[in-house]
């Protein structure tokens, strides 16, 4: 949702028709890592880095949130 909110998130942005996002976790319990990847595309004939990005921000943000607890 972060993403397709990303002209909302961030002023003065562009709203861009998203096609496709998704998130995919990597987990390596023997490292205690988690790898998050967000994936955007859009059918436009622009970027859409912003979007992947504030995608990844507010995944993380909810992660840290839920690990604390």
């Amino acid at each position: 949702m972060a993403v397709k909110k990303t002209a909302d998130i961030i002023p003065l942005y562009h709203t861009i028709l998203i096609t496709k996002c998704g998130v995919e976790f990597e987990c390596d319990s023997e490292k205690n890592e988690v790898k998050a990847i967000c994936t955007v595309k859009t059918d436009g004939k622009t970027g859409v880095e912003t979007e992947a990005l504030t995608g990844y921000q507010q995944l993380y943000l909810q992660y840290m949130t839920c690990a604390k607890q």
